[in-house]
């Protein structure tokens, strides 16, 4: 596939495949999602700067504006989902490839977030996307990444769902590459850290190790990465 196709392609996909999966009509609603992922991980003050890499249909964004966040920023490649948040969600985003404007330098964010982004990266990219939003964070800073987990019980849906997927992690996989890129300290949380987790998971622990695996902490279907600069 040459470039111009390439490129034509994944905006094309991009933007098919969020709203196969999401009802633009409920992107506002369905931003509560977000609310016992990140309120206690998010700074307490509502002015710090972040940038949401990948912001799809601004489910993540729209959270920020219930919470009273005053400077967010969004990129993401697909013109039509920037078009859609620009309208109905927040006006600071731009249309681009969210790699390219790291490589640019930008510099002085208080917490980058990236929400089912890291798993459509290979993984040469991965770490070099890494060590750019290490470089893009202010003193302090705090990179917030939720993928895939690939110990869930039905894994293998998440991870084949989307076409564009081409890495998957578990919780050692993920904490190894970010901590490898210097930050430190670094978390991997359940998406249920703020919540009990469901009543299966147990019983999925037990199945692990009658099989002869050492059963994973963490079974929640995303994992929840929070790296410290």
């Amino acid at each position: 596939m040459n470039g111009k196709h390439e490129g034509e392609f994944w905006k094309s996909y991009a933007e098919n495949h969020f709203w196969r999966l999401n009802d633009r009509t409920r992107v506002k609603e369905n931003s509560v999602y977000y609310d016992r992922i990140y309120d206690a991980l998010l700074p307490g003050d509502r002015s710090v700067r972040i940038l949401d890499i990948g912001c799809g249909g601004g489910h993540f964004l729209h959270y920020l504006v219930r919470k009273g966040y005053t400077r967010m920023e969004g990129i993401d490649i697909a013109p039509g989902l920037v078009r859609f948040v620009q309208e109905e969600i927040w006006p600071g985003v731009r249309e681009g490839d969210a790699l390219e404007y790291l490589r640019s330098g930008p510099q002085g964010y208080d917490v980058l977030v990236a929400n089912d982004f890291i798993e459509h990266l290979p993984k040469r990219t991965i770490i070099e996307f890494l060590f750019l939003c290490h470089d893009a964070l202010a003193g302090g800073g705090i990179l917030l990444l939720k993928t895939p987990n690939m110990s869930y019980p039905f894994a293998s849906r998440n991870r084949y769902v989307d076409f564009s997927h081409e890495t998957g992690f578990t919780e050692h996989s993920l904490y190894e590459v970010c901590a490898a890129a210097r930050f430190d300290p670094v978390q991997i949380l359940s998406e249920h850290h703020a919540f009990a987790e469901p009543k299966a998971y147990p019983w999925f622990r037990r199945l692990y190790a009658w099989l002869g695996q050492a059963p994973p902490k963490i079974l929640s279907t995303n994992l929840i990465a929070c790296c410290r600069k």
